[in-house]
């Protein structure tokens, strides 16, 4: 395989000189190598939003609500049911080419969900995230993705690798028999 090597130079005074007095409203210079999948990857320094590197001190860290006990760890029925609903949209997002830290882990219990008192909560978690690792273990050994239309990055983050799949099945199948022997109790 030949490495290709790129030669930088400055054009900020070309770019002054000539370019700029032609460039009308809506107008973009670019390289012949330019993509759409380029602008679609451009961020906007400072905005919240966009810059990942921006410290915003009014957001609390998944560390911190674990640490600290800002989140519960064994939530009402109503308020666990509504976690598993958000995570499964969460999921459903990162399939259509989101990536998992702006979807999945966006819920606070993908970060730590072996921590999780509730077992029917905790086993749902485990099991979403495990799903995005079979999915994305799939999807990368097929070779048939461009990163613009399936993020394969993890961003560092977990996906219950270290449970297996039959175990991830063998959890969920005991939690619905224990629900379901809850409710004929009930």
């Amino acid at each position: 395989m030949v490495e290709t090597v790129t030669e930088w130079r400055d054009l900020t005074d070309l770019i002054k000189s000539e370019a700029f007095s032609e460039l009308g409203k809506g107008h973009m210079l670019h390289a012949d190598s330019f993509q759409l999948g380029d602008s679609m990857s451009a961020l906007e320094m400072m905005d919240p939003k966009m810059d990942a590197g921006l410290v915003n001190p009014n957001i609390t860290s998944a560390e911190r609500c674990f640490n600290e006990g800002l989140l519960q760890l064994e939530p009402p029925p109503a308020a666990a049911a509504a976690a598993m609903d958000l995570l499964l949209a969460c999921e459903m997002t990162w399939q259509g080419g989101s990536a998992l830290a702006q979807t999945v882990f966006t819920c606070l219990y993908a970060h730590r969900p072996a921590e999780i008192k509730d077992p029917t909560l905790r086993v749902y978690v485990q099991a979403a995230l495990k799903t995005c690792d079979v999915t994305r273990r799939l999807v990368m050994r097929a070779g048939v993705h461009e990163e613009e239309d399936f993020g394969t990055s993890t961003g560092g983050f977990g996906l219950c690798e270290d449970l297996g799949d039959d175990e991830v099945s063998s959890r969920l199948a005991a939690e619905e028999e224990s629900l379901a022997a809850r409710l004929k109790a009930a």
